[in-house]
């Protein structure tokens, strides 16, 4: 029984802190800041796991701040721009 309920208040911790950071992303600039990092943490693996040509990435750049988008232009291998404002 006792198992049961460390299951049960580690299931809710995790709740609470996945709430947390989503509640923070749904801010432009964390919002921006966190597809900055995924697009490269993305690019990473399939450099060394695969390959870069066959990532697709689909991107609309509205919710992207000036400065993280101009990073991302730097090395958008395997990113499409989609949408009216495309890079």
């Amino acid at each position: 029984m006792l198992s049961r309920f460390f299951a049960f208040v580690s299931w809710g911790t995790s709740d609470a802190k996945e709430a947390k950071a989503i509640e923070s992303i749904r801010k432009k600039q964390n919002w921006s800041q966190y597809v900055l990092r995924l697009i490269r943490s993305v690019q990473r693996a399939m450099r060394k796991h695969s390959d870069i040509d066959k990532l697709r990435f689909l991107l609309y750049p509205s919710g992207l701040l000036p400065q993280h988008k101009a990073e991302i232009l730097k090395d958008n291998a395997g990113v499409i721009w989609l949408g009216k404002e495309k890079a």
